[in-house]
Formats: C-alpha cells, sequence, structure tokens
C-alpha cells in the first residue's frame, strides 16, 4: 500500500472529525471505529513524517496519528 492509498484509507474517518467525540463515549464502538484504520508501513510512515516535517501537512500528520490509534488504546 502507497501514500496516496493510505491516505484514502484514512481520510473518511480523522481525528479531527469522527473519532474524537466517539471517544468521549466509551459506549459509542470507539474500539471498532479505530479498527477502521490499517497500520503504516516503515516507509509509509517515514514519507508521512517527511511530508509533515517538511510541508507542515496535516493530512499526513492525521494519517500517522490515527495510524497508532489501536496502539494507544492498548495501552489504556
Amino acid at each position: 500500500m502507497n501514500v496516496q492509498e493510505t491516505h484514502t484509507n484514512h481520510s473518511a474517518l480523522t481525528t479531527r472529525g469522527l473519532l474524537a467525540p466517539a471517544a468521549r463515549n466509551p459506549g459509542s464502538g470507539y474500539l471498532a471505529d479505530i479498527r477502521r484504520f490499517s497500520f503504516l508501513e516503515r516507509e509509509q510512515e517515514y514519507g508521512l513524517a517527511k511530508r509533515w516535517r517538511e510541508h507542515g501537512d496535516h493530512m499526513a500528520a492525521d494519517q500517522i496519528v490515527t495510524s497508532h490509534l489501536r496502539l494507544a488504546a492498548k495501552l489504556r
């Protein structure tokens, strides 16, 4: 999966959209929502991080964050 495909997968739900309100309501299916985001390959994450760092690309930052939501939920 390339960065463009990842962008498409992550664009339906973002941390600025549907997920943030769902996180406040534990019974809302938050865990089911975050399963929709795939983990990134090392090269994908690097490319997105570079876009965010060099160009301030907030969509790239959102993709990185959403790809790690399952890991953060496991730590809770």
